[in-house]
């Protein structure tokens, strides 16, 4: 998982693509790149707690994948409780709405100054008005053209398709 705007990232287990006995999505799995399972890591699962450590803000998480069925727009999961289709344990639900607002108020601010390695990136997503789904739409076809080159052949080029633009 990608976090934008923060320092890191972190693994998360993703199922085989070849896995025959595996249906997609997986069985709870969700959100916008259903290929990867949840995390058992509390620490990962619960990623919308570090908002309170007072560091900063991140805008959107987001899994990547060579496989577009496993790349997208995940931050809505780690902004609900796992018992409502989220991530987060039901301990945190009380203050959700505060995490939601963080993460909300740093992609709407200019100077990055809310987002803890202090960049720009869901701002810029932001300012151009993509939604969730189509950040997830381009990172499935991104990771489709990637994939559809011969061996030893260049990736083809991408490009912003109509489809990509936001509405408005």
């Amino acid at each position: 998982m990608v976090l934008l705007d923060w320092d890191h990232v972190w693994s998360e287990v993703a199922f085989p693509p070849t896995h025959a006995e595996v249906a997609f999505p997986p069985s709870g799995a969700g959100g916008a790149s259903p290929l990867w399972l949840p995390p058992t890591d509390p620490d990962a699962r619960n990623f919308a707690a570090r908002l309170d450590e007072g560091i900063g803000a991140w805008t959107r998480v987001l899994g990547v994948s060579f496989d577009p069925r496993g790349c997208g727009c995940d931050t809505e999961e780690y902004l609900r409780c796992a018992a409502a289709g989220g991530r987060i344990d039901v301990a945190h639900a009380a203050r959700l709405g505060e995490y939601r607002r963080l993460v909300h108020g740093a992609r709407a601010d200019p100077s990055g100054s809310s987002c803890q390695a202090g960049t720009l990136n869901g701002y810029v997503l932001a300012g151009a008005g993509f939604s969730d789904q189509q950040v997830t739409d381009v990172m499935a076809r991104a990771a489709a053209q990637h994939g559809a080159a011969p061996p030893g052949e260049p990736f083809p080029r991408w490009r912003v398709e109509e489809a990509d633009e936001p509405a408005g």
